[in-house]
């Protein structure tokens, strides 16, 4: 926050020497916003580091279209993260088409961002229900970083993970159940490759996100009592994340323990479900009902599968919970 108030003074007085300073560690700014959940907050500061390197564009394309690249792919995460989710689309294309541009000019310089650009396209299109078109374009973005891992694996191989991660999911949404198996399965084998190099704490969060997928697609492949073990493995990386960092880490436990669930169901478990969606519900809670646009459509589905639950074990839902939830419908109308 100081360099920014810093650049800001100084391009006050001389715009044209320190515009382009001020935009950059803005930038800085809403990435670390982020990190820390001030989701917000970082929706302003990412907002205002693209009008200041678009006016910088215009002047100067050749100098500052990568950074006007780069700063509309931050702003359409921030974006889709707070709900705005038809303007994220919006931003997110034109990253992806301003890296096309800069990649036919300079292929080896931009096409790890135009992967970037291209997987981040494809999740904002996958939240707006445009499941074909995230499909396509999260297999583009696959089909580069293959391309990119086969010539720096220890530089790329984290990318590649990332999309395989990506793909399975949507690969699962659109009914290819027996592919998203395969693509998932494959994300895992890789973060833990890239677990064993010595880095346990960069990747831990995504081998975590890996299993859940993976986990997720075993149940719809009948691979009943494997997706119950690899469940419960996500569920324990992520316990210990969210202990780390509650407000980063909290959402992602909630979604895990939701698809440990379904693997109880799946094995007619259905005591340790419901025991799994109380739990995933009563540590959610307090953050949904204070960003309940935020985290709806995840509380939302969790609500639902707990109300299953309570019918397939034939117990009555707790009625306390029952009426935060019902205050939290309440607020998102």
């Amino acid at each position: 926050m100081e360099a920014v108030e810093l650049w800001r003074a100084s391009s006050l007085s001389n715009q044209g020497a320190f515009l382009s300073e001020l935009a950059m560690s803005l930038n800085n700014l809403a990435n670390r916003q982020s990190e820390v959940g001030q989701r917000e907050a970082a929706l302003e500061t990412a907002a205002e580091a693209v009008k200041h390197y678009r006016k910088l564009t215009e002047g100067n394309p050749a100098a500052f279209l990568p950074d006007l690249a780069g700063s509309l792919n931050n702003l359409a995460g921030t974006q889709s993260y707070v709900g705005q989710r038809e303007a994220a689309l919006e931003t997110a294309a034109e990253s992806v088409k301003h890296y096309r541009k800069l990649t036919e000019e300079n292929r080896e310089a931009f096409l790890p961002d135009l992967a970037m650009s291209l997987s981040n396209l494809a999740n904002v299109r996958d939240d707006v229900g445009q499941r074909e078109a995230a499909l396509e374009t999260a297999a583009e973005a696959l089909k580069i970083r293959r391309e990119l891992t086969e010539g720096n694996r220890t530089l790329f191989l984290p990318d590649l993970a990332a999309s395989l991660t990506n793909l399975a999911t949507m690969q699962s949404e659109v009914g290819q159940r027996e592919m998203a198996l395969e693509t998932a399965a494959e994300a895992v084998k890789h973060y833990r490759e890239l677990m064993g190099g010595g880095n346990q704490e960069a990747f831990l969060p995504n081998l975590a996100a890996s299993l859940s997928n993976l986990a997720a697609s075993q149940i719809e492949n009948g691979q009943r009592e494997a997706a119950l073990k690899t469940a419960w493995e996500a569920v324990k990386i992520r316990r210990k994340l969210t202990e780390g960092n509650r407000a980063a880490f909290l959402p992602n436990l909630a979604m895990s323990l939701g698809v440990l669930s379904k693997a109880h169901s799946a094995l007619n478990e259905h005591q340790q479900a419901q025991n799994c969606l109380i739990e995933a519900i009563t540590l959610f809670l307090p953050m949904v009902e204070t960003h309940p646009r935020h985290h709806a459509r995840l509380f939302l589905l969790l609500e639902e599968a707990y109300l299953a639950a309570c019918q397939a074990t034939d117990t009555s839902p707790d009625q306390s919970l029952l009426a935060r939830i019902a205050a939290i419908k309440e607020s998102l109308q």
